[in-house]
């Protein structure tokens, strides 16, 4: 109905086409801490967002109530995530602060020497108090991770692929797209 009136529409041609696009703009990988009391995984989003490329590395950091030990990190979009680093600052209650490194030796330091999360992939790495410090002296856990992700469409168009010299489209693949038999 337009004013009023009864509109009759064309029927749908049977050559429709429907398109849809996505721009693939950003993405990155997701966070999970392991919750003892719920003795499943806490999941917390996406983390190092904004690290599109190697030029773009950075540090992103997460805080969480008391001592949260255990962390596992997911590539569930097509790219690869590199991870260079984790490190774990507690705060306790007398006040002082203690950085805590990873049982996962790749992430240990700044060295370049990534862990590579490919889609599908996953990485799990926890954190051990000093013998000394009890988890209820804990105050607030400070997960800090440092890396970035490459998109797989990215990495395919950036990648020089070229036919080697003298190789043509094949005649039958040409004569199909042009209609002619």
């Amino acid at each position: 109905m337009v004013d009023g009136k009864r509109v009759a529409l064309a029927p749908a041609d049977s050559n429709d086409l429907d398109l849809t696009i996505s721009s693939g703009s950003g993405s990155c990988p997701y966070l999970l801490s392991w919750e003892p009391d719920a003795r499943d995984w806490a999941d917390h989003g996406k983390v190092l967002h904004k690290g599109k490329g190697k030029e773009l590395e950075y540090s992103e950091t997460g805080k969480f109530e008391g001592f949260r030990a255990r962390f596992r990190l997911e590539e569930r979009e097509p790219e690869i995530a590199y991870i260079d680093q984790a490190e774990l600052a507690i705060s306790l209650t007398n006040g002082e602060t203690l950085v805590l490194k990873p049982d996962n030796n790749k992430l240990a330091a700044s060295d370049s020497d990534y862990a590579k999360l490919y889609w599908g992939d996953a990485i799990e790495f926890s954190f051990a108090l000093p013998e000394a410090v009890a988890a209820e002296e804990v105050v607030e856990s400070r997960l800090t991770l440092t890396g970035y992700y490459e998109r797989y469409s990215s990495l395919l168009a950036a990648a020089n692929v070229s036919r080697p010299a003298g190789l043509k489209v094949a005649p039958m693949i040409a004569a199909e797209a042009s209609g002619t038999p």
